[in-house]
């Protein structure tokens, strides 16, 4: 199956059967660029905005293994779908061996058809392997760091089967998340909100206070970092300093 995907998720101009005709070859090139080139998701929107979120190093690396149980349930239904297509669209011509006249074009025009669906299951099924390589990867990236071990030296990966200690990190988990969530609210709103002083409300009175604790440092050291690049900032338009090309990116010219 792997060996299809490689070799049939490259368009060329002459695999594209929409009417085309009144196209430059340059735009029928751009079209089939857009059809193989890959959408999966990137590696770094993936362990920044996927694993990241989830605070704790041991939520991070569940989150990745949850990620990966998904992308395998993906891809195994997706390989049934692909045999399937591929198995029709062979009847397709080996039915069409014995036709001739409109039966012939009719039956020619499902094999077309079916062809396309074919190519477009492999370009999907593509992508869903790239994204569970991403991840089997982030988590080998994970466990060579010191974060992916926990402090008896076992990887963490392998922790998380042990209930004792899974029970004990998923309440650190909480306590971290929760304090960063109310901190938030307090960057936004100057005042914990509803949802997330009821969460903490539900800990016991030490994991509150910690949590509460934890949510105050992150709000001051969040602010004190803001201030010292507000003046900076300050300072740099002042002496007209740019930080291009990302101030151009941004939209900030000297009009402004």
């Amino acid at each position: 199956m792997k060996n299809e995907v490689t070799d049939l998720t490259t368009y060329s101009r002459t695999d594209l059967i929409t009417d085309t005709t009144d196209m430059s070859v340059e735009h029928q090139d751009i079209i089939s660029k857009s059809i193989s080139n890959g959408n999966g998701l990137p590696a770094f929107k993936a362990e920044n905005f996927v694993g990241n979120a989830q605070i704790t190093p041991y939520a991070k690396v569940k989150q990745y293994m949850l990620e990966i149980s998904s992308r395998e349930d993906v891809i195994e239904q997706m390989e049934y779908d692909t045999k399937k297509c591929k198995v029709k669209l062979n009847r397709l011509k080996t039915e069409a061996e014995k036709l001739s006249g409109f039966d012939l074009e009719d039956i020619s025009l499902d094999i077309e058809h079916e062809d396309r669906n074919y190519k477009k299951l492999l370009h999907k099924l593509k992508a869903a392997y790239e994204e569970r390589q991403t991840y089997l990867d982030l988590i080998e990236k994970f466990n060579q760091t010191p974060e992916g071990k926990y402090e008896d030296g076992r990887l963490l990966i392998d922790v998380i089967g042990d209930k004792e200690v899974s029970e004990k990190l998923e309440a650190q988990h909480w306590t971290y998340r929760l304090a960063k969530q109310a901190a938030m609210d307090m960057v936004a709103y100057g005042r914990i909100g509803v949802g997330n002083m009821d969460a903490i409300a539900m800990m016991s009175p030490g994991q509150q206070e910690a949590t509460l604790q934890l949510a105050s440092e992150y709000l001051v050291r969040n602010e004190q970092r803001l201030q010292m690049h507000l003046s900076n900032a300050n300072e740099m338009a002042q002496k007209g300093i740019t930080s291009a090309p990302y101030r151009a990116l941004l939209g900030l010219t000297k009009e402004d």
